[in-house]
């Protein structure tokens, strides 16, 4: 079984201009978080790449135990404790190949504002819809510009002005007692936290809901906040386009403490210690 292509921080990579994926940017991949040397819900990452490794025709010739044995290298070689460890399997030639990788992070505030526009919204019908590709060149072109007017991310629509995701997180709203968000048929990425939230809320006895919403659900909401593998949860303070204005507590919200204090301890419980 071959091993996974690990990265060092100081370490380039080479690849000729015809690679798919240097070419067309033809890959996926998944960014796990190493909390103090302990790497956060493997396995439901590694589940997902493969997911869309068979949807895209990748064929993945590395085994999960091959590939968590190079995270580990990595981990223990560069001495790393807190950052983003990243698998990128991509197209070389007519081939998959899988790399390792690490990059530091940062947290985000306490509580954040957020934007929200309709003047780009997600293809909810596209190939990609619901994948995490190397074609990431729109979430990252969009959060710049909503970085560069002062917000932390950017509120997106589906293409019937239905709520679906920021540039880099899942969306949650607290709403007529009920903690809801998006569907995956709005073309969200159905996230690693979304979906530990989702089971764990539920597990808790608090009703939760998976739809399609309009902005009458961020009106409406008593506490807003995003989710994703890095940050975890962040609570949103204030939401501003299409004529709303809009400031929470969230972050104040019982809710959003009680599964805050949930999902660390399921994280602390499923991590993997080096």
């Amino acid at each position: 079984m071959p091993k996974p292509v690990i990265v060092r921080p100081s370490d380039t990579v080479s690849l000729k201009a015809s690679d798919p994926v240097f070419a067309h940017g033809f890959g996926l991949f998944e960014t796990i978080a190493l909390k103090e040397g302990r790497l956060c819900f493997w396995s439901q990452h590694w589940r997902r790449l493969m997911t869309s490794a068979e949807a895209f025709g990748l064929e993945c010739v590395y085994s999960e135990a091959e590939t968590l044995d190079a995270v580990a290298e990595l981990v223990c070689v560069e001495g790393l404790q807190t950052c983003a460890i990243k698998l990128s399997l991509v197209r070389l030639g007519f081939s998959a190949e899988l790399f390792v990788s690490s990059r530091e992070f940062q947290l985000a505030p306490p509580q954040v504002s957020l934007s929200l526009s309709c003047a780009y919204p997600i293809n909810e019908a596209s190939l990609l819809a619901g994948h995490k590709t190397h074609n990431y060149m729109e979430n990252v072109a969009l959060l710049e510009q909503c970085r560069k007017a002062g917000h932390y991310d950017t509120v997106r629509l589906d293409s019937s002005e239905a709520l679906a995701e920021t540039t880099m997180a899942n969306l949650f709203c607290y709403l007529d007692g009920a903690l809801i968000t998006p569907a995956l048929q709005t073309g969200i990425l159905p996230g690693v936290i979304r979906g530990e939230v989702l089971r764990l809320a539920s597990s808790a006895g608090i009703r939760c809901e998976e739809g399609v919403y309009t902005g009458y659900a961020l009106e409406n909401a008593e506490c807003v906040f995003l989710t994703n593998s890095l940050q975890r949860m962040v609570s949103v303070g204030r939401v501003e386009g299409e004529a709303l204005s809009l400031n929470f507590d969230s972050q104040a919200h019982p809710l959003f403490e009680q599964l805050g204090g949930l999902l660390a301890e399921s994280e602390r419980a499923s991590a993997i210690s080096f």
